[in-house]
């Protein structure tokens, strides 16, 4: 009876390690394929943030020369 037990508990160890091991390679094959997906997406997002706050933007950076070119001069 014990034998039998012990088999058993064996065989379902066997099971979910194969399953483990299966699970850990398609999650490696599917990592590389979601990543390129995930980064297409943030350049997007980022894109239409560029778009929408471009006036803005584009102020910011004229300021920041605009104060480049006076602390130039004064130096």
């Amino acid at each position: 009876m014990r034998r039998k037990l012990y088999l058993k508990k064996e065989l379902l160890k066997h099971k979910l390690n194969i399953k483990w091991i299966q699970t850990t390679l398609l999650l490696r094959q599917g990592v590389s394929g979601l990543g390129v997906v995930e980064v297409i997406m943030i350049l997007l997002v980022l894109v239409g943030l560029v778009l929408i706050f471009k006036a803005q933007i584009t102020q910011i950076i004229n300021s920041l020369f605009k104060s480049i070119k006076t602390d130039i001069k004064s130096i």
